[in-house]
């Protein structure tokens, strides 16, 4: 009887266990990588996912490190990313989301996208971007950082 009562109780306490432990790693990796959100589209924007199909992109699109956005003739794009930095893509624009990481302890964050071609307008606010931190522009003959700084 015993050995049934420790049997029933450990079947019933490990799966909640593992369930906890479940949405704690997820919790915890979700925190750990920065994404970009689509937050508005006009005209023909196609979307790559981790080297994915070209699709049809929409509003609320959650994108990564690997993703890829192509716009087209007439159209434009706008991405939100987590850190509350906001890029604006142009017509005929191509970009590659290379690198979005951000490091837990220090809470700085690097943010690097390819431009293969077009146009890209960016706004970074001061109070977003910890010290550390930056975000890079490459293109196929230049590179631009702008770094986060302390200011006096």
């Amino acid at each position: 009887m015993f050995e049934y009562v420790r049997s029933s109780m450990y079947s019933s306490v490990l799966p909640f266990v593992g369930f906890c432990w479940i949405l704690f790693l997820s919790g915890t990796v979700e925190a750990q990588q920065p994404t970009a959100t689509m937050t508005s589209l006009g005209g023909e924007v196609m979307v790559s996912i981790q080297k994915g199909a070209l699709a049809p992109g929409v509003v609320g699109n959650v994108l990564r490190a690997g993703d890829e956005i192509r716009t087209h003739a007439g159209a434009i794009v706008g991405l939100e990313f987590s850190d509350g930095s906001q890029m604006e893509l142009g017509e005929n624009t191509n970009i590659s989301l290379s690198a979005l990481a951000e490091a837990p302890q220090t809470g700085t964050r690097t943010s690097r996208v390819d431009l293969w071609r077009g146009r890209v307008r960016l706004v970074l606010p001061a109070g977003n971007q910890s010290p550390g931190s930056s975000f890079a522009v490459q293109t196929h003959n230049a590179l631009v950082v702008i770094k986060a700084f302390e200011s006096d």
